[in-house]
């Protein structure tokens, strides 16, 4: 058991925080610009899926950078370019710019830095503590990354309401900055040199993995499914809920991301607290269609306030699905592939919002409320149709060894 924090834990923990709270305050900051400005849901789902595009394909390419090059220096790069990369927004807030293509360019470059950063961050976890306290590592990072996901939307938008997205963008920089300089006082962690294979034999074993084990390829269908579905609504839909149906300023916004991130972080504790290993099967595929279904009527919404109660409800789903998805990936895969098999099913998280923010930014100029129940039955329909197909795959089906 982990008695007390290692310093190095400690300082990335901190570190990483604090890039949830920049990252949470940039997205909000920068969508409802786009959108502001330009006056089209569709235009903001443009941008938002041409940034997911290289954040999504990235994330394998990822974690094989932080094989070779440490995660500590991947994640000390990427944060100072980040920093650097949002001064430009600054440039344009203040400008007062309408035009899309400005803002697109930025968001692609920052989606392509996040693709890289995201699998560094979640597969250093177990090189700074020792493996018998990784459940409570995993559980602090876990949470504390959550909790920046209610303070960060919280931030933005109040900075947004009571001064301008100049402002916002220029702390955003800063954050990043800041967790730059963390990074820097933890110690260099060890690059494994002896291992090295190229890329595509990565890539290639884990394909071969994926298609033996069928359990483990349901999963990844699960996440490419539930990406579709949730990924438009969230980052498109909201904006269009807030702005469309409710006439909200950004501080109803903030509220929206902030409180579906506190569902989310309640719904964590709640699977990791409940959850045994007998059970985590039917919690997961029970939790899909649960979650599927809240999103169905977050649209049917009459108030603010019964939509942010809503989101909660449909948050809590996301958090649990994500910890029983999680624990069922590792339990799944063998241990001397579990980074590209995590780099995988990340990217498989992430790989069709592209694809989801286009039809939401389309779909919410006109039918917000409308968007979230079709992606709701989506879901649910695909999910079952995914459990039928696959049911004779989950009776006794070993893990792979």
């Amino acid at each position: 058991m982990m008695r007390s924090i290692p310093r190095d834990f400690g300082l990335f923990v901190a570190g990483q925080s604090l890039s949830q709270i920049g990252d949470q305050c940039y997205l909000l900051t920068l969508t409802w610009v786009v959108a502001q400005r330009t006056g089209s849901t569709a235009a903001l789902g443009v941008m938002l899926a041409l940034a997911a595009i290289p954040r999504a394909l990235l994330m394998p390419f990822g974690g094989a950078l932080a094989d070779r090059l440490s995660h500590r220096r991947v994640l000390l790069g990427a944060n100072l370019l980040l920093a650097i990369l949002l001064l430009p927004l600054v440039g344009l807030a203040v400008a007062g710019v309408s035009a899309l293509w400005p803002y697109a360019v930025i968001a692609v470059v920052v989606g392509a830095v996040e693709g890289v950063l995201t699998p560094a961050a979640y597969s250093l976890v177990p090189l700074l503590v020792p493996g018998e306290a990784l459940e409570r590592a995993n559980a602090i990072f876990l949470g504390s990354v959550l909790l920046s996901g209610i303070v960060g939307p919280a931030l933005g938008g109040v900075l947004l309401a009571h001064s301008d997205a100049a402002l916002a963008f220029a702390i955003d920089s800063a954050s990043f900055l800041a967790v730059a300089g963390l990074l820097w006082l933890m110690r260099a962690t060890p690059v494994r040199l002896a291992q090295r294979v190229s890329l595509l034999a990565d890539l290639r074993a884990t394909a071969t993995l994926v298609r033996a084990d069928r359990v483990l390829a349901l999963y990844i269908a699960l996440l490419l499914l539930g990406n579709l579905a949730a990924a438009g609504p969230l980052d498109v839909g909201l904006v269009a809920m807030a702005q469309g149906v409710f006439h909200g300023g950004p501080e109803l916004l903030g509220s929206a991301m902030a409180i579906f991130a506190g569902g989310s972080l309640v719904g964590t504790l709640l699977a990791g607290a409940l959850a045994r290993p007998a059970w985590r099967q039917p919690l997961l595929f029970g939790g899909i269609l649960g979650t599927g279904m809240a999103l169905a009527v977050v649209g049917t919404s009459p108030s603010a306030p019964i939509f942010l109660a809503l989101l909660a409800l449909f948050g809590g789903g996301i958090g649990a699905i994500d910890v029983l998805m999680q624990s069922s990936i590792q339990q799944r895969a063998p241990r001397a592939q579990l980074g590209r098999v995590l780099g995988v099913t990340l990217c498989a998280g992430k790989l069709l919002a592209p694809l989801s923010t286009l039809v939401a930014g389309v779909a919410a100029q006109s039918h917000a409320p409308q968007l979230f129940f079709a992606a709701g039955a989506l879901w649910v329909a695909t999910t079952i149709i995914a459990l039928v197909v696959s049911r004779e795959s989950l009776v006794d089906a070993p893990a792979t060894p």
